[in-house]
């Protein structure tokens, strides 16, 4: 799936406190004009039932409506469910399994259509159909018949249900606290009925019940979002449209942001430029914009091909890598090194220090010690951009210190995800990255490394780690929640770090954000970056 996967672009350390302290108040709004934004990598699709790549979320962010959406904030309270098409919170039977949902009247499509319950049903089964092949499907499996739709068994869930156009019910296998955290992501969105199955998603115009809907796109060309006209809800929706131009040069976005003839980068600019525009400009004083993001880096390691199927071979590979050498590649304000699984401000995050974060040779003397007798080959895969290459050869070196010969294959964004998310290609490591889809450690342990999700295609578990009791526990925890939920999740990235090492994770991001002189009411938002709801003209 990026997928909410950080492939190429950099998205060094200074505290949250600072970044909250610094943060200025917005300006004062001025509604009309169009921001210009703009793309290294297009995004991977404008169809909601698909799209993943971070940037296109920050297009979803702004053109969907859900049920209940995160809040236009800043922050944790960025992560805080409130209604939206819902006229409030549903009413939950006393057993946690059953969700009945009243809809407000006032939502319409872009194309005038109303949004009623039938767009939600629709929404979540498309996501399920397995023809579709969205990405998806894992997140809404627990809703009663959703297995079956995906086998392709059954053409709608029995679970899901309109009670009238204006009431939905949704009826759980099991209790799943996170489920409300789930459905507001993009996928879920209401959809209109309209749009047909097609795997390789639906093109412009994408009529949305947002603020805004996807107007036109010419692949890798140009991409337009336009004010949704019958949009009558409470987000800001401050500017008239949003055109980014794609395939931009990381350096020459930032010549463009210098000038004016842009406004915003939706990736990033080159890992270069961050320390002269933190001079000039100051941290969150307004042009330059650096805020702590729930996302980890790391390289994947294939459990299951190669000399990576030794967990003391992985383990190895976690005491080799230099994580310092490898943070530095992104530049200034990047973030900082990372040695386990869940990032900072996920709920059950602790620091418990499983690998070393600064390179020596003891560590190097440590993984020999792991290795044993043991050497091999070893693929990795990884982007094409410069970060991507440099991060390949450090660790390529780092590995030849311990007996591991590495091949590097240098893919762009959708062959990469492609090729390791195809099940039995025959690799050991990929450099990725995750982006926390909504704030609970579910999105990443069970997401990314629970084996009963692996598929033939299109999978996130790109160590295909697959233990039965790491399963079960996994499963175990999903149901739990509160203090409970987080602590037993906190144990499995302990466990899962130290006894079966399937990441060597090095780095946990920063977002940074350098925008035009013009653009004003900056907020970045935890799940879809630049907030373009929000974002004005001054």
């Amino acid at each position: 799936m990026h997928r909410r996967f950080l492939l190429a672009i950099a998205v060094v350390v200074i505290g949250g406190s600072l970044l909250a302290s610094t943060a200025t108040a917005a300006p004062e709004v001025r509604k009309g004009g169009t921001l210009k934004g703009m793309f290294f990598t297009d995004v991977d699709f404008i169809d909601p039932s698909l799209a993943y790549y971070v940037h296109s979320w920050q297009i979803m962010g702004a053109v969907g409506a859900h049920l209940l959406r995160f809040a236009d904030r800043e922050g944790a309270a960025g992560s805080r469910l409130v209604p939206e098409v819902a006229a409030g919170f549903p009413t939950i039977s006393r057993d946690g399994r059953t969700y009945t949902f009243t809809l407000k009247r006032t939502y319409r499509f872009s194309n005038g259509k109303r949004v009623t319950a039938a767009n939600f049903k629709f929404a979540i089964e498309r996501a399920l159909n397995a023809q579709q092949q969205s990405p998806a499907g894992p997140f809404v499996n627990d809703i009663v018949g959703a297995p079956a739709v995906q086998a392709g068994r059954a053409r709608t869930a029995a679970g899901i249900r309109v009670l009238s156009p204006y009431r939905l019910q949704l009826r759980l296998a099991r209790p799943a606290p996170d489920i409300l955290a789930r459905l507001a992501m993009p996928f879920f969105m209401a959809m209109d009925t309209a749009m047909g199955i097609d795997p390789k998603g639906q093109q412009a115009p994408i009529h949305t019940a947002g603020p805004y809907y996807i107007a036109s796109w010419s692949p890798n060309q140009r991409l337009v979002v336009r004010r949704n006209p019958h949009y009558r809800g409470p987000r800001a929706a401050n500017v008239n449209s949003i055109e980014y131009e794609a395939g931009q040069n990381l350096d020459a976005q930032v010549l463009k942001l210098r000038s004016g003839q842009a406004d915003f980068a939706a990736e990033g600019i080159s890992a270069s430029a961050h320390a002269d525009l933190a001079r000039q400009f100051g941290i969150n004083r307004g042009r330059y914009q650096v805020r702590q993001v729930p996302t980890t880096r790391y390289i994947a390691l294939n459990t299951q091909k190669g000399i990576t199927a030794n967990a003391n071979v992985r383990k190895a590979i976690n005491w080799a890598v230099d994580r310092q050498a490898m943070t530095a590649q992104y530049g200034y304000l990047a973030g900082k090194r990372a040695d386990q699984i869940l990032p900072p401000g996920i709920p059950g995050f602790r620091d418990f220090n499983a690998y070393p974060l600064r390179f020596s040779e003891a560590n190097l003397n440590r993984a020999k010690q792991l290795m044993g007798n043991r050497s091999g080959k070893f693929l990795l895969l990884s982007g094409t951009a410069a970060t991507s290459r440099a991060v390949a050869q450090i660790a390529s070196f780092n590995l030849s210190k311990i007996g591991i010969e590495v091949e590097n294959q240098h893919l762009a964004s959708g062959p990469l995800v492609a090729k390791a998310g195809s099940r039995g290609e025959n690799f050991q490591g990929i450099i990725i990255g995750w982006h926390a889809d909504y704030p609970d450690p579910n999105n990443f342990l069970d997401i990314l490394l629970n084996g009963t999700n692996i598929q033939e295609s299109n999978n996130n578990n790109f160590a295909y780690l697959n233990v039965a009791s790491l399963n079960r526990r996994m499963e175990a925890a999903s149901v739990l929640s509160g203090a409970r939920r987080y602590a037993a999740y906190q144990k499995l990235d302990l466990d899962i770090t130290r006894q079966h090492a399937p990441w060597a994770s090095y780095m946990y991001s920063n977002n940074r954000d350098f925008i035009s002189n013009r653009t004003g009411c900056y907020q970045y938002h935890p799940t879809f970056s630049m907030n373009l709801a929000t974002a004005c003209i001054k």
